[in-house]
């Protein structure tokens, strides 16, 4: 089973759920990984604090 993390993302599309907004969003470890080697690429991973 994946790792996964937790993010609070609020927006439009989530706002009508309630468990999405108190609980949200599960992230696997692969995908943040995925994310930080493209802010790294971009070198914005210390503003985006993905370092």
């Amino acid at each position: 089973m994946p790792r996964t993390s937790t993010v609070l993302v609020r927006s439009r599309a989530c706002a009508s759920s309630g468990a999405r907004l108190r609980d949200g969003i599960a992230i696997e470890d692969a995908t943040w990984e995925k994310l930080r080697a493209l802010a790294r690429e971009y070198r914005l991973d210390a503003v985006l604090d993905l370092a």
